[in-house]
This record gives structure tokens, C-alpha cells and sequence, in this order.
């Protein structure tokens, strides 16, 4: 009886054994199948992010290029047009001048005037053609009359918010040639400037105004300003006084040098109110003849030069000289209202005797 107990009892310990043995097998078998299916839902998961992320990557990286691009065409839309600057520099406020016409000059295309960035000098050949003649102006009571005067001298235009520093100052005042200069033959002919003034200065409203009136670059070959000494521009400021045959030449010279434009002396015309600026030309091969004429401020303008002063003459004409040409040859010698020795009643006698 006790063997048959302990072999039962013994029977019942493998069974438990065995059961134990059967639990732990599947106990690892569900780690095993709870492991690998956690694998692949982790991978699963991988898969499906990298699918996501990897377009939206790459939409960010378009976005950010498209928006870098609007970006940069408006930069360069809105941004101001700035020149480096070159000296006095004008921006004169035009794009072109009339084509030139007349004998003597050859078709210049109307061309867009620059605004900035040439040197005044180097080489250079004019664009579509030249001119064979040189007309050379003072400023101050030539291409302007005497300021607050406007009203006094008929056809003379106020040039409202310019100022014009000469004499006593005031508002520029453009003179009747100022204003119809190109009807004159120096509309077929090349411009330039000596002055004795400043025209107020560097970047002036009134050195703007006055290359303006001029025909801008295509006329003048510049848009920059010189002082008499050296001469680097057909604009020239500072010239003395009965010594701007002197300049004048030194003008000839630039546009030939600097700008490949050979002009003959008996092609060049200068325009002055001043008669002790007109006479030392005799003798250099120049053209002068003073202006004003009919309108004078002492010594001086009053009014400013009018365009049937402004004629192809030969040779040297002072206002003293009372040449009184005939009808056919108006405008060639010029009579003032006022010389050193003689009186208005004077030069009305004279006139009405070369009438007669």
C-alpha cells in the first residue's frame, strides 16, 4: 500500500513537470510571436513616414525656391537707380532732341540721353553722324536774362523753383534764344559753353536747365561740367573775362582729342553779351559776335540774347562797331542801346539814316 502511494504520488510530479514544461514552451512561443509582430509593426510604421516625410521635404525646398525668386525680382523692381557718381553730373530732364537739319549738317538718330556713368573723357566716336560747325555760348545774360526782370523783357520765361546765383540772384530766367535755340542754324551745328560764372554750382537745377537748352548730350558730347583749367568738357565754368578766346580754343581741342571731332576755326561761333569778351577774338579764326544787343544792363545784358541774333556771321562783331547791315543781311552786325560813347538818340539817328 505504501509503494502503490508513493509511486502515485510520483505519477502526479511528472505530470505537473510535464504541464509546467508545456506552459513555459508556449509562454516562449508567444514572446517570440508577440516580438516578430511588433517588428513588423514597427517597420510598417518606418514605411509609412518615410512616405510622408519625403514629399513634404521636398514641397518645402519648391516653396522656399519660389519664394526666394518673387523676392528677388521685387528687390531689383523697387530698388532705387542709383549711378556712381563721376564728377558734376546733371540729369537733365529729357530723352532726346529734334534731328538736326540745314546745310552743313549731317542726320544725327535721335538717340536716349544718358543719365550717368561715362567719363567726360577718352575715346569716343559720336553716334549716327556729325556736325561740321561749333556754336560756343556765355551763360549770364545770353541764354538767361536778368532775374525778377521777366515781365520787363517780352518773351523771356521765369524757370519757377530754379535758382540762378549770377549778379545779384534770384529765379533763373531763360532768355527768347534760350527757348528757340534749336531754329537757329546752331540747331545744325554742335553746343557747347563758356562762361565766366558757376551756373550755380555743382548739380545745379540751372547747369541741368542749361544743357537742356542746349539739345543735351547728343549736342554737347557731355553731361558733365569743367573748369577752364584743364579743359574736360564742352561745358566750361570759370573762364576769365576777355580771355575766352582762350577757353574756347581749349573746347576745340577737347572735342577733337576726346571726342573724335575735328572742327575748322572758321566754323566756330561764339555768343556773349559782354563787348570785352567779343573783340579778343580778332585774330584767332573764331567767329564772335556779341548779343543783347537791343536790351542792356549797363555793361552788360539785360534780356539775354534773341535767335535772329544768332546768325552764321564771319569774323568778330562787337555792338560798338554800329554796323548797320542791309535788310538782306539782318542780324550780322549788332546796335545797342547803350555804348561807351554814343546816346539812344544817336543810334536812332543812325538807324533811320541807313533806312533812308
Amino acid at each position: 500500500a505504501a509503494a502503490a502511494a508513493a509511486a502515485a504520488i510520483m505519477h502526479d510530479h511528472r505530470n505537473s513537470l510535464a504541464s509546467m514544461a508545456s506552459m513555459g514552451s508556449v509562454a516562449s512561443l508567444d514572446s517570440r510571436d508577440r516580438s516578430s509582430l511588433m517588428g513588423r509593426t514597427h517597420s510598417t510604421q518606418n514605411v509609412n513616414s518615410g512616405s510622408v516625410w519625403l514629399p513634404a521635404t521636398v514641397a518645402g525646398i519648391v516653396v522656399l525656391a519660389i519664394v526666394s525668386v518673387i523676392l528677388i525680382i521685387y528687390a531689383r523692381l523697387t530698388a532705387p537707380n542709383v549711378q556712381p557718381s563721376r564728377g558734376d553730373q546733371v540729369n537733365p530732364p529729357f530723352t532726346s532732341v529734334p534731328s538736326p537739319s540745314g546745310p552743313g549738317a549731317t542726320q544725327v538718330t535721335n538717340m536716349v540721353v544718358p543719365t550717368g556713368g561715362q567719363p567726360a573723357t577718352g575715346s569716343f566716336t559720336p553716334v549716327g553722324g556729325t556736325y561740321d560747325c561749333l556754336c560756343v555760348f556765355d551763360i549770364d545774360r545770353t541764354l538767361t536774362g536778368k532775374q525778377g526782370a521777366a515781365t520787363a523783357c517780352f518773351g523771356n520765361q521765369e524757370q519757377i523753383g530754379t535758382q540762378d546765383t549770377a549778379y545779384s540772384g534770384g529765379t533763373m530766367v531763360l532768355s527768347t534764344l534760350s527757348q528757340s535755340l534749336q531754329s537757329t542754324f546752331c540747331g545744325s551745328c554742335y553746343r557747347a559753353i563758356v562762361t565766366a560764372g558757376v551756373a550755380s554750382g555743382e548739380g545745379s537745377a540751372e547747369r541741368s536747365a542749361i544743357l537742356n537748352v542746349l539739345g543735351g548730350y547728343p549736342a554737347t558730347l557731355s553731361y558733365t561740367w569743367s573748369a577752364a583749367i584743364p579743359v574736360t568738357s564742352s561745358l566750361v565754368f570759370g573762364a576769365m573775362d576777355g580771355r575766352k578766346q582762350e577757353t574756347v580754343r581749349d573746347v576745340v581741342n577737347w572735342f577733337r582729342s576726346q571726342r573724335g571731332v575735328d572742327l575748322m576755326d572758321n566754323k566756330v561761333h561764339f555768343f556773349d553779351d559782354r563787348d570785352g569778351n567779343i573783340s579778343p577774338f580778332a585774330g584767332t579764326g573764331f567767329n564772335a559776335k556779341q548779343v543783347s544787343c537791343a536790351s542792356r544792363d549797363n555793361i552788360i545784358g539785360l534780356c539775354g540774347a534773341t535767335p535772329d541774333e544768332v546768325v552764321a556771321v564771319t569774323g568778330v562783331i562787337p555792338a560798338r562797331k554800329l554796323a548797320l547791315p542791309a535788310p538782306s543781311e539782318h542780324g550780322k552786325g549788332c546796335v545797342a542801346t547803350f555804348f561807351r560813347d554814343n546816346t539812344v538818340a544817336a543810334v536812332a539817328a543812325a538807324a533811320a539814316a541807313a533806312a533812308a
